[in-house]
């Protein structure tokens, strides 16, 4: 029987940025949680329950997977239009077996245990959320832009009080005493790639392993590996840690039940590889309130600092940092400088690239995350959250002068009517001499939104974007903390969709998606065909991300070209 084929090669042409936490492809190694915290009652074990929140921006079908365990059933979810779920993973977690459970435990030892989350066909946010009502956090995973080849680790490393910072005291052994379920700071290691080698310096003694001394694993595509810290104090977190690799990789942080006054709260998130840290951060104050845990009133003061910190930690020898205008000090690789936050906006500057580590929360409970950058091209155009519960809900927003006229969110709302809602001009006031605006303290609250919903954060003025970070949980409970904001600048792609390659192969009549990374617009053209017309361009929309291809036998050579929003014009193919 004759086989009748179908090439496709993609080609990109490209004016502008493009790069994004909103992505199709994401992996992740989840970290082990305490089933101890709380120790007791109606919300016990901890550590549940657990989900993968996703949202689509159009139809798609996504396979949840663990490519290293084939035992793993993986588990599909069809969007058939642009919408969210949230997918209920607590019946894979084992709170008395970490060998059965796909949290990566027991440390120390290569796992079976990475996830691996691929969208079909269009473009999906993806968190995962501890939702245990004392000790909760969300891991905002970033996609393309988690993955690297070197990565220096931050953690907090709060002193506020003697104690604060540290994991809790919830010490149940296992039976047999091989593993404990008390709750630890770890850094949770997925390889992309076969024969992966990677080389990690703890800055700290840790489990198994001495401070200072590098030592090399070798991982394949999928398998896992989890560093742990040798005690809960502060001055053993692993802060500084460096890890080098030959082939792509990412990490998790999480630091689990830290002490903030007299609460404990879960902190994590999925890291950024070194190449997309930057030299200019923003800090967005959350709703830290120390001196009175169950009240946001000292947030409305500014020069009033309340115990919220963020960690900088350098990426190369003599870095100069300047927060707000004034020094604060020099750091090296891995060295570390805490600064207590005291104003609505932080404008951080260094003369060589940083991370920012956050410490946020709501009264005295806490979230982590790792701040992007405002260099370069970074920020959003159009990002999709959810609201998950119906606790307080949080959002911080900062853009450029020109983009605070025009950011809006759109949503469904419980009675299924459509609705944009702009945020007002006024509700935004200066970042110091940055150029980002930010929202104030008193208008951070959108509680108004609905839960479950797809929410859509987007702005319509062009060559502008916005950072978005998210806090939703309650003072007396737990937070979840996490940023969705494109963290760097990138070039772009274009390619099919289901192999991720620019040239294609298929059979007469498979219709083949196509696509290209978010920019401000699209145009699409068919450049070559072998049967030598090029007007028909065989495809069903010339002027969206994602089009579908269906061309009859033969060879064809599609072009795209992506209008950017920060750089000149650029020709690339």
């Amino acid at each position: 029987m004759k086989r009748l084929i179908t090439n496709i090669i993609v080609i990109l042409t490209l004016i502008g940025s493009v790069n994004s936490q909103t992505d199709t492809a994401f992996w992740f190694a989840i970290p082990r949680m305490t089933p101890n915290h709380p120790s007791s009652g109606t919300y016990h074990p901890g550590g549940k329950p657990v989900y993968l929140v996703i949202a689509a921006l159009g139809p798609t079908t996504v396979t949840i997977s663990m490519p290293a365990n084939p035992s793993f059933t993986p588990i599909t979810y069809t969007f058939t239009a642009a919408g969210s779920t949230r997918i209920n993973m607590s019946g894979y977690i084992n709170t008395t077996n970490p060998v059965a459970s796909i949290e990566n435990a027991p440390e120390n030892t290569v796992l079976n245990k990475g996830l691996y989350i691929r969208s079909d066909r269009n473009f999906i946010t993806v968190y995962y959320e501890v939702d245990n009502y004392y000790n909760r956090d969300i891991f905002a995973l970033k996609g393309a832009n988690a993955l690297g080849t070197e990565f220096i680790v931050p953690f907090q490393r709060d002193t506020w009080n003697a104690s604060d910072g540290n994991n809790g005291t919830y010490n149940t052994p296992y039976p047999d005493g091989t593993y404990t379920m008390s709750p630890y700071s770890t850094i949770d290691i997925v390889a992309t790639e076969n024969n992966t080698q990677v080389t990690i310096t703890p800055s700290v003694n840790v489990l198994g392993r001495p401070a200072g001394v590098p030592f090399t694993i070798t991982l394949q595509r999928g398998q896992t590996y989890s560093i742990r810290s040798i005690d809960k104090t502060t001055a053993n977190h692993m802060g500084g840690t460096k890890i080098v690799a030959n082939k792509k990789i990412a990490i998790t942080i999480k630091d689990d039940s830290v002490k903030k006054n007299n609460s404990y709260d879960l902190q994590g998130d999925q890291n950024i590889p070194k190449n997309i840290t930057g030299k200019n951060y923003i800090v967005m104050r959350g709703r830290i309130s120390r001196s009175d845990c169950n009240s946001n009133s000292a947030l409305i003061t500014e020069g009033n600092p309340t115990g919220e910190q963020v960690y900088i930690y350098g990426t190369t020898a003599n870095t100069n940092v300047t927060i707000n205008g004034t020094p604060a000090g020099v750091i090296g690789e891995g060295q570390r400088l805490n600064w207590n936050i005291a104003n609505n906006a932080t404008y951080i500057s260094a003369d060589k690239p940083v991370y920012v580590f956050h410490t946020s929360g709501i009264g005295c409970e806490t979230g982590g995350a790792v701040l992007p950058t405002i260099d370069g091209c970074t920020g959003s155009k159009l990002v999709p959250i959810v609201r998950s519960t119906n606790e307080p809900f949080y959002l911080n927003i900062m853009t450029t002068t020109k983009g605070k006229k025009y950011i809006f969110l759109s949503y469904t709302d419980n009675a299924n009517n459509p609705v944009t809602y702009a945020v007002p001009e006024t509700d935004f006031e200066p970042a110091g001499t940055s150029g980002w605006w930010v929202l104030k303290s008193n208008k951070k609250d959108f509680s108004f939104l609905p839960i479950g919903k797809i929410i859509t954060v987007f702005t319509t003025s062009q060559g502008d974007r916005f950072h978005l970070g998210v806090m939703n949980g309650g003072n007396s409970t737990g937070c979840k903390y996490g940023y969705f904001s494109d963290y760097a600048s990138s070039r772009g792609s274009a390619s099919v969709l289901t192999t991720g390659s620019e040239v294609y192969e298929a059979c007469y009549g498979e219709p083949i998606q196509i696509v290209a990374s978010g920019g401000l617009s699209y145009a699409w053209w068919l450049s070559f065909s072998s049967l030598g017309d090029t007007t028909i361009k065989y495809l069903s929309d010339t002027t969206v991300a994602n089009p579908i291809a269906t061309p009859p036998t033969g060879v064809y050579i599609y072009k795209v070209k992506i209008t950017r929003a920060c750089y000149p014009d650029t020709i690339m193919q």
